[in-house]
Order: C-alpha cells, then structure tokens, then sequence
C-alpha cells in the first residue's frame, strides 16, 4: 500500500475521467450535502 501511495504522490496511477465518475455514478459538479468539518470552516 505504500508503494502504491508513493506512487500517485508522484504523479503515477490513472486520472479518474468523466467516463469513470459515471459508471460509480458520481457527478463531480455536486459538492454533496453533509456539512463541512470544523477545521474546514
């Protein structure tokens, strides 16, 4: 697991597309309804 999280700190793995965001059925413009942790705010 380390090498893999190396790895994409690096720049390594595949970008997620649009294609990918549809079939998990996710839509990358909605933010999501849960409120915000603390430390964000």
């Amino acid at each position: 697991m380390l090498a893999e999280a190396i790895e994409l700190h690096e720049g390594g793995g595949e970008p997620v597309t649009d294609g990918d965001l549809e079939e998990w059925d996710l839509d990358d413009s909605e933010p999501g309804d849960e409120e915000l942790p603390d430390f964000t705010k």
